[in-house]
C-alpha cells in the first residue's frame, strides 16, 4: 500500500471514529434527558435579568447544583468552566477559548499558526485573510512593508 493510500484509509477510519463518537454522544444526551427530572430542562445563572425571567417562562427549574444549562458572563466562564469537565449534556452560552477566536490578536495569531502548518504540509494555503501585522510587536516589519509597497493599509487601534 503506498503513501497516498494509507493516508485514504486513515482518513476513512478518522471520519468513521468521529461518526462513532457523534452517535455515542447523541446516545448519553438521549439518556441524560430520559433521567432528566421529566424533562424539565435544569439552569443555573449569574444574573437577574431578561435572560432569568426568559428562562423561568419557558418553564425551566433554577438549580444550585444539577445544572443542564448554565448562562454567565464571559470571564466566568473562562475563569471557573474551562478548567471544568462538562457532562455531554450540560451547555453554557460561551465557547471554551472562545477568545482565541473573538479578539481580533488571537485570531490572527491562530491564522498564522494554521497558514504555516498548511504550508509546512504542502496543502491548501490559508490565503482567505490579508496580511496582519500586530502592533506594536511588529510594528517594524509593517512600517518596512508600508514604505515598500506604498499600498494603502487600514490601522485599526
Amino acid at each position: 500500500m503506498n503513501d497516498k493510500e494509507k493516508e485514504k484509509q486513515n482518513k476513512a477510519e478518522a471520519a468513521q471514529r468521529v461518526r462513532q463518537a457523534r452517535i455515542a454522544d447523541a446516545q448519553k444526551v438521549a439518556k441524560a434527558k430520559a433521567g432528566n427530572s421529566g424533562g424539565v430542562i435544569r439552569f443555573k445563572t449569574t444574573f437577574r435579568n431578561t435572560i432569568f425571567d426568559a428562562m423561568l417562562r419557558r418553564g425551566w427549574k433554577e438549580s444550585d447544583t444539577d445544572w443542564d444549562f448554565y448562562w454567565a458572563d464571559r470571564e466566568f466562564i473562562y475563569d471557573v468552566l474551562d478548567s471544568v469537565h462538562l457532562d455531554v449534556s450540560q451547555k453554557v452560552n460561551h465557547f471554551r477559548n472562545g477568545r482565541e477566536l473573538c479578539r481580533k490578536d488571537l485570531l490572527i495569531k491562530n491564522l498564522k499558526r494554521a497558514r504555516r502548518a498548511q504550508k509546512k504540509n504542502e496543502e491548501f494555503p490559508y490565503d482567505f485573510f490579508p496580511i496582519t501585522y500586530i502592533l506594536p510587536g511588529e510594528y517594524s516589519m509593517f512600517v518596512e512593508v508600508y514604505r515598500r509597497d506604498k499600498l494603502v493599509r487600514c490601522v485599526k487601534q
